[in-house]
């Protein structure tokens, strides 16, 4: 079986130890085409960013010259070089990892880091410096400024016929943390005086000077490009551009390649490879993309733990992945919350919204609802999709985030219902539904749900509310893969309750459900006549019919109580 690189992000060791890597240099090619040669370039977290600067820096750092067909040699690259191979002293910083509790280490954390990898840079060249001689001088050093700025005329006093190719692996994550709970600070690090833009600014005086040849960065968010970028306005933000856009994550064909190189059984396969593709695929980053692509990270969880234990993972989202994407709840507390969880309210209801691309972000404009769905895209809870509208068309990317978004959108349900999430045991309304055929604690909850909304905020609940409410309750209990409106003959299926496939066999479920208005509830027979034929007929088709364990249920509320419960 091949090795897979989960949690690799070290190019060297990912070839030496012989770990399976899905070849991506044949894009040092397209970043040496483009006109400009100072780049950022963002994706979502946990996509391989640093697996790709680790990859660049061995490329193009004299000091791997001698092992350039070991390392490269098997790749696209390696068959037929650039000129730039190995020419740079490459110079690399990460600005993930700082602590951002108190303003004081923010700083001391980024000045630390950046110290960190000018002594990493000072070690890979001993034949220009003495770096043990040197560390002590920048140890001295109290602000990242003077660090930066005196590492360049160390580079221009020892090497001066050498050119830096200087590389940043997530600019942006410590401000994207503070921007959360601290705005002031952050427009105070990025403005003109803040330390953060006169550390580019010298990066930018650099360039001039001819020490810095090249420079790429990555992060995740373009929040601080603006601000920061008018201190080091030379760089290209591609995060964008079409020929890039599968610079990071898989195409299907990868996904094949693991599949087969993990041994999966012939006669799972494709059952696999199509419930990886509906979990972990669907991101765009440009809406002419030929294909979708998968989370680079979800796909070698999934793949290591079936390859270790010959089944699928309880859970299919990565814990540690998971850490990143459920800080969902912080991102919709920014800035006009209430402009923001409008936008959740539609992404919940179509699972698409349409939006302008905000590439650049301007805190001195008003927040405006543009602004809020491009931070979705950036962050990778949504993605382009194709659209003929003026506006971008912005999708769910996959399932993994179809449930974060469910789940959050239940919270903001119960908050305003003020009910107690923890009291409430999601996981035996599943159980009941699953092992049991009993959908009475599924209704009473969805029942109390929205009779509590509609006491405080004095209103009555469409049917479509009611509809969202119950798809988030399901989402959270965790046990079905779960499709709604699902195309039927002779119409569209409220709710499919699927197994997952990592689960033992147990029920599975279809629900038609109605909501009347109490002034309506002279309308309760002819409603539940209706939603029993609706159902029979859906139980014909082949689709439903095929499927093992079916139970098919009618519920229907009226005034927010469910009044009926009915399997068909």
């Amino acid at each position: 079986m091949i090795k897979l690189p989960q949690g690799k992000s070290n190019f060297r060791q990912l070839v030496e130890e012989g770990f399976h890597y899905v070849d991506k240099t044949g894009y040092i090619r397209v970043l040496e085409g483009m006109s400009n040669s100072y780049l950022f370039y963002m994706r979502p977290r946990r996509f391989g960013k640093s697996l790709l600067v680790s990859m660049l820096m061995h490329y193009y750092g004299e000091q791997h010259r001698g092992d350039f067909e070991r390392l490269f040699g098997a790749y696209d690259i390696g068959r037929n070089p650039t000129p730039l191979a190995n020419r740079y002293l490459t110079l690399s910083f990460d600005f993930s990892g700082i602590d951002t509790s108190t303003r004081k280490g923010v700083e001391a954390g980024f000045l630390r880091n950046l110290l960190e990898g000018i002594q990493y840079f000072l070690l890979a060249y001993p034949q220009y410096f003495n770096a043990e001689e040197e560390q002590k001088r920048f140890e001295k050093l109290q602000n990242p400024v003077d660090a930066i700025k005196q590492l360049f005329l160390l580079v221009k006093a020892k090497a001066p016929d050498k050119q830096v190719y200087l590389f940043i692996d997530e600019y942006d994550h410590f401000a994207n943390e503070i921007l959360a709970y601290d705005f002031d600070y952050f427009r105070e690090i990025l403005s003109t005086q803040g330390f953060v833009r006169k550390f580019y600014e010298a990066i930018k005086t650099a360039t001039a000077s001819g020490v810095v040849a090249r420079f790429f960065g990555t992060g995740v968010m373009p929040l601080t490009l603006d601000s920061m970028t008018s201190g080091f306005n030379i760089a290209t933000n591609a995060t964008t551009d079409r020929w890039l856009g599968a610079m990071m994550g898989f195409r299907e064909t990868d996904v094949r390649t693991i599949l087969e190189g993990i041994e999966a059984p012939p006669d799972k396969f494709d059952d696999m490879l199509r419930d990886m593709k509906v979990w972990y695929d669907g991101y765009r980053f440009h809406e002419d993309s030929e294909e979708p692509l998968y989370n680079a990270n979800m796909v070698l969880y999934f793949a290591e733990h079936y390859r270790r234990n010959q089944r699928y993972p309880q859970n299919m989202l990565d814990g540690n992945v998971a850490s990143d994407y459920q800080k969902v709840g912080r991102l919709f507390r920014l800035v006009n919350p209430e402009l923001n969880l409008g936008v959740l309210q539609e992404i919940v209801g179509q699972g698409y919204t349409e939006a302008n691309l905000i590439e650049l972000y301007n805190f001195d404009l008003a927040w405006s609802r543009d602004h809020f769905i491009s931070l979705l895209y950036y962050l990778g809870y949504l993605t382009l999709a194709p659209s003929d509208n003026f506006s971008k068309r912005f999708a769910v990317p996959n399932y993994v985030i179809r449930e974060l978004y469910f789940q959050y959108f239940l919270e903001v349900q119960l908050q305003r219902a003020d009910m107690d999430r923890s009291a409430l045991n999601l996981s035996s309304i599943g159980s009941a539904l699953a092992l049991q055929n009993d959908p009475k604690p599924f209704a009473a909850l969805l029942g109390d749900i929205l009779k509590n909304l509609a006491d405080r905020d004095k209103v009555g609940f469409s049917e479509k509310h009611a509809k969202a409410v119950a798809v988030a309750i399901l989402h959270t209990a965790n046990v079905f893969f779960i499709k709604s409106e699902y195309p039927l003959q002779g119409g569209y299926l409220d709710i499919l309750l699927l197994q997952r496939p990592q689960y033992r066999p147990h029920h599975q479920m279809a629900i038609e459900l109605k909501y009347l208005a109490k002034k309506d509830e002279a309308d309760l027979e002819n409603a539940v006549r209706e939603g029993k034929a609706q159902l029979a007929r859906y139980k014909q088709d082949p689709q439903l019919a095929s499927l093992e364990r079916l139970k098919a249920w009618l519920l229907v509320f009226v005034g927010n109580e469910p009044r009926a419960w009915e399997e068909v």
